[in-house]
């Protein structure tokens, strides 16, 4: 196992994608500290204005930015779909590794280099504005650091998704497909279903829990204990799930 992360750490280091990733974020993060607004794509998120205005900058992009979800993909997208489309992934599990531990090897990996992104990009913008912008559009440390691991996991759970997703399909177009354009697909569909005087009570509920919703809501202290332990343990639930699921259709697959 600590080969193949060695061998896919390297991949990741010499690969252009990397550095486009972590440009894109670097734009996106200096346009909302140069325009001292947060920015960034949010799905059916509908933000209490009194509370948003209490909010500093820093606060502010953490309940509405939902970058995230999308630079999140690279890790998964670079580490383990590339074994695939190389088919490199059958001389990986007959020479160095079974399919068991070539699975459990590229998730846990996929879950490390996610989370450390998006720590140390969300701590980076932190002091970053902190130095642009000064005390005026910047929260206390203490106060800015629980919010950021309240949010570890949601991240987790998206990048169980995404794992998921590149082992159950296997091709970067319907990789692309599936986890590019599902947010969009789910917030249509709730549009839809809310429509329905009936359904629409229940729906927007269940919207509570969807992530983007999620976010803003555990970042905001929306909803109150009940909320944050049912979003917790949606996240936690989800993704043992996702990684034990996924784990099963791998091992009985054929390799193709």
């Amino acid at each position: 196992m600590i080969n193949s992360f060695k061998a896919d750490l390297y991949r990741l280091k010499r690969s252009k994608g990397t550095y486009i990733c972590l440009g894109v974020i670097a734009i996106l993060y200096a346009l909302t500290l140069g325009f001292k607004s947060s920015g960034g794509i949010s799905f059916g998120v509908m933000p209490d204005e009194r509370l948003m205005n209490a909010q500093k900058l820093d606060i502010k992009q953490m309940m509405l930015n939902f970058n995230y979800y999308f630079y999140l993909i690279m890790p998964v997208f670079m580490i383990i779909i590339p074994e695939f489309t190389e088919q490199a992934y059958k001389n990986t599990i007959t020479s160095v590794s079974d399919k068991k531990n070539f699975y459990i090897s590229k998730f846990i990996l996929c879950e490390i280099v996610g989370l450390c992104t998006y720590v140390v990009t969300t701590f980076a913008f932190y002091f970053a504005n902190k130095v642009i912008n000064g005390s005026k559009y910047t929260s206390s440390f203490d106060k800015f650091a629980p919010k950021v691991f309240i949010l570890v996991p949601v991240i987790m759970f998206i990048i169980a998704f995404f794992a998921f997703v590149a082992f159950l399909f296997r091709k970067a177009s319907v990789f692309n497909s599936v986890t590019i354009v599902l947010p969009l697909v789910i917030s249509l569909l709730v549009s839809l279903f809310a429509m329905n005087k009936t359904l629409e009570k229940t729906v927007m509920k269940l919207y509570n829990y969807e992530l983007g919703s999620m976010m803003y809501r555990l970042v905001a202290k929306v909803g109150g204990d009940v909320y944050f332990a049912r979003s917790m343990a949606i996240c936690v639930i989800g993704t043992v799930l996702l990684f034990a699921f996924g784990l099963k259709l791998f091992n009985e697959r054929e390799l193709g």
